[in-house]
Parts: C-alpha cells; structure tokens; sequence
C-alpha cells in the first residue's frame, strides 16, 4: 500500500523506463499503420535528414531509414533525377492506405528508405 510517507523513487512501478526501451514505432499520419522505428534511422551521405527539391520544385524533407516493413516500393528503379548519386530510386508507399511516403534507393551494394518526415508521425 502506497502512504504519503512512502516516496515515488521506492516504487518499481514509478521508476522511469530506460532509454534502451524498445523503439519507438514511426507511423503514417495519413492511416496510421506502422512504417519503420526510430532504431531504424541512418546516416547517408553524411546526414540522417536531407532537404531535396523534385523537378517541380516541391521541397522534401527526408530521413534515411534501413527499414520500413510499412512501406512498398513499386515501380522499376531509375536512376533519373536521382537524389543519392549512383542509387536508383522507386516510389514507397504506405502498405497500409497507398499514401506516397517517399522512396526506396538502392544500388552500390547500399539500400534505404528515403522517408518524407512529416508524413510520418510517432506512435
């Protein structure tokens, strides 16, 4: 039993989680099923996130993420108006309600997902 005497730090239950808790779950803000996991976050060419500009002129924000088991690439992988020199590019969508989350890159035995970061939200 729990008494005004009894002080929080002496509790289990009010002890704070560890930072080595398990990840924390990155989601689609559209449908929010689960995309990929804060562990899961990369470095790519020196950064984790990257500002990029397509051909018509729409800004991303990107995270470079080893896996997404959330997101589908689809389409066949090109080279054209790559944002990663040398890695082909498909479109990655969300598996769960087909919303553009970004891309898949790969090519020069490295492989990643380019995720646009505001369409992804914490769990």
């Amino acid at each position: 039993m729990v008494t005004a005497s009894t002080t929080p730090a002496t509790l289990p239950e009010t002890r704070a989680v560890p930072r080595e808790a398990p990840a924390e779950g990155l989601v689609c803000r559209r449908c929010g099923a689960l995309v990929t996991t804060e562990t899961a976050r990369i470095v790519r060419r020196d950064a984790h996130r990257h500002t990029r500009i397509n051909p018509h002129g729409y800004v991303f924000e990107l995270g470079c993420f080893s896996d997404a088991p959330g997101a589908v690439a689809s389409g066949e992988p090109t080279l054209e108006f790559t944002w990663f020199e040398g890695l082909a590019w498909r479109m990655a969508d969300c598996r769960g309600c087909s919303a553009h989350l970004g891309w898949h890159y790969q090519g020069q035995g490295d492989e990643f997902w380019g995720l646009v970061l505001d369409r992804l939200s914490r769990a």
